[in-house]
């Protein structure tokens, strides 16, 4: 039986999860967004850029504590992607309420509530397997959840890009709330980018 010399730093568990606690924080704000006046979504962007910065923190904490751990409790290349993956997904979020913000959309087009809804649930199930992330192979159906989840949003972002093509639209507007749309596309995009990087650690896991 094969043994390490010293064991393995376990704290880089806790801060992914964290991480993947702050995407929580922005789907919240994300789904508060939707409710929001004008007025009151200028606050919900500045909370969501706050958040946004401590994930950036929190990533860098990651990568700095991995430059300097000898050894690591997986590869890491999987930890240092594994992390950039999960800030992206906040990235993403944080575009949508800037450009909302930056744009003054005063109605949201019909339909992007069910793609704030998935990117919502993505993040919950994206924390909840983080803290779980020590037995990798328990994670099947975190990411079987997020590939379907993946397959809602895409449906659900081909609806709204439909119903924002409708006859008689403003293309301003139009080109205005295609590139909203499109950064909630792009965070469903990240979550599953997370999940196939967990199911990689998975294969690799002994």
């Amino acid at each position: 039986m094969g043994f390490r010399l010293l064991p393995p730093n376990d704290a880089f568990y806790d801060l992914l999860t964290a991480s993947a606690a702050l995407s929580v924080d922005g789907s919240r704000e994300l789904t508060a967004l939707l409710a929001a006046s004008t007025i009151e979504r200028a606050a919900i962007r500045d909370r969501l850029q706050e958040i946004e910065r401590a994930a950036d923190d929190a990533t860098h904490e990651i990568v700095d504590r991995l430059a300097h751990c000898l050894v690591p409790p997986m590869d890491r290349t999987d930890i240092h992607d594994l992390a950039i993956a999960i800030d992206r997904c906040v990235d993403a979020m944080e575009e949508c309420a800037d450009l909302v913000t930056r744009y003054r959309l005063d109605v949201l087009v019909r339909g992007i509530e069910e793609q704030v809804s998935v990117v919502a649930r993505m993040a919950d199930l994206t924390h909840e397997a983080m803290s779980r992330l020590r037995r990798p192979r328990s994670l099947t159906d975190y990411w079987v959840e997020i590939n379907r989840l993946e397959n809602v949003a895409n449906a659900a972002h081909r609806d709204v890009l439909t119903e924002l093509l409708r006859p008689g639209a403003d293309p301003i507007v139009v080109l205005m709330e295609k590139a909203v749309v499109d950064a909630l596309e792009d965070a469903a995009n990240a979550f599953e980018r997370v999940a196939d990087r967990v199911e990689s650690i998975a294969v690799k896991a002994v």
